[in-house]
């Protein structure tokens, strides 16, 4: 069986082009050397800017984190500069660990749809910059971020299913919906919720619960509660990533 009537999906505007063209150049120049993609990188005001963690509408993180690996493609002094921006930007997050009582690298009040992938892709800033300095401190946020997705959190939730004492079970999936019908399965190991969202709390479930709950507990395990505990690849993909590098000490 497979749901089609199913409420729930997400606009993707963007308006700011130039971070895609950024990345793209960064990808051609460390690929092909070519005089025309470092002109273009050189250029662009995303190289000298101390990144934020990289999203579907920002990803020029991911063409500085390409730089700061390919010292070849500007030279040693422009790659040791990228290598920095990543490191400040780490800095910024492990400072906001103190005011957050749960030790997450995300001090803020407001959680955005997808949080979960927030403080992963954060994680992945905080992982270069332990690579780029041997600095532990660095991997020590990674591990809070992770720490955190398993159950250290004030709902005493798992945010991934099939792992913790308390897993998510119920995303919002078209098919892996077992409230919806028994016939179909529930997730596999491994699917990472949104996680809490009140700032776009729009369907039916995340409705009832807007203005009575706390920012880190404005999230359900609930099928229909698509604001809140969808998946998505591009929040799983960091979740492998944060694994695989907590796996190499």
């Amino acid at each position: 069986a497979f749901i089609a009537a199913f409420g729930g999906s997400g606009m993707y505007g963007d308006g700011e082009l130039g971070d895609e063209f950024f990345w793209a150049a960064a990808e051609l120049l460390a690929t092909t050397g070519d005089a025309v993609y470092r002109a273009a990188v050189s250029a662009s005001p995303f190289l000298d800017a101390t990144p934020a963690e990289p999203g579907w509408p920002s990803v020029a993180p991911l063409g500085l984190i390409t730089l700061a690996l390919h010292g070849d493609a500007l030279g040693r002094d422009v790659t040791a500069g990228v290598r920095e921006r990543i490191v400040a930007a780490a800095d910024g997050f492990l400072g906001e660990t103190t005011s957050s009582g749960y030790r997450i690298p995300f001090a803020a009040e407001r959680f955005v749809w997808g949080s979960n992938a927030v403080l992963l892709n954060r994680a992945i800033l905080l992982a270069y910059a332990e690579d780029f300095t041997n600095d532990r401190r660095y991997r020590g946020g990674v591990v809070d971020v992770v720490d955190y997705l398993l159950g250290r959190n004030p709902l005493d939730v798992s945010f991934i299913s099939g792992y913790g004492d308390r897993p998510m079970r119920f995303p919002h999936h078209r098919y892996w919906a077992p409230s919806f019908d028994a016939g179909l399965p529930g997730p596999p190991p491994g699917a990472l919720s949104g996680g809490p969202n009140n700032t776009a709390m729009i369907d039916p479930v995340a409705k009832q619960m807007q203005g009575t709950c706390a920012p880190l507990t404005c999230w359900k395990d609930d099928v229909e509660a698509y604001a809140l505990n969808e998946v998505a690849v591009n929040w799983n993909a960091p979740l492998v990533w944060v694994a695989a590098y907590l796996n190499d000490p």
